[in-house]
């Protein structure tokens, strides 16, 4: 996989710690995608634990509501 992010993705992940993963347009976004693809999950991680010193309270709650929403789906359809 390659793993070299650009500026703009940096940056971008950069503005999303800072609480605009809350933002309700960005968490929509992540509701109707069911979230990051696998290269940009594993940049938010990185970049989570580098500027947080390892305390990952930002990715554990942002799928933990992906997993509920997607628990929800599956009470619903049976």
């Amino acid at each position: 996989m390659h793993f070299l992010l650009s500026n703009g993705e940096i940056h971008f992940l950069w503005w999303f710690i800072q609480g605009s993963i809350m933002s309700p347009a960005a968490r929509e976004r992540l509701w109707n995608a069911w979230g990051m693809c696998e290269r940009h999950t594993w940049a938010f991680i990185s970049v989570e634990a580098a500027f947080r010193q390892g305390y990952m309270h930002g990715p554990s709650i942002l799928y933990e509501d992906l997993m509920d929403r997607a628990q929800a789906l599956f009470a619903v359809r049976g």
